[in-house]
């Protein structure tokens, strides 16, 4: 968003919209540690969708190709778990 490009929001309407963007990061690692414990607990055609929104994640919060293949792309819980404590551990 503009710096500006929403001035017909109120001061707090402004504020709240600023937080939102500013805590992306940690609500994308909130969403990675959820999924661990998700993908631990999931089966059959959820599991699919759980490892697909693992790379998705783990892309947004800067993880390299590499490490995306070594884990949500093989499909391997601990190294993806791993990897997670990596990302959470450097915020």
């Amino acid at each position: 968003m503009a710096a500006g490009s929403f001035g017909h929001y109120s001061k707090k309407a402004q504020g709240a919209i600023n937080r939102f963007y500013e805590h992306a990061d940690t609500r994308t690692t909130n969403a990675l540690q959820e999924l661990v414990s998700d993908l631990a607990l999931a089966d059959g055609a959820d599991l699919t969708k759980k490892w697909k929104k693992a790379e998705e994640l783990l892309s947004k919060a800067g993880a390299s190709a590499g490490d995306i293949a070594k884990s949500a792309g093989a499909k391997d819980l601990r190294a993806f778990a791993e990897l997670v404590g990596k990302i959470v551990s450097k915020k």
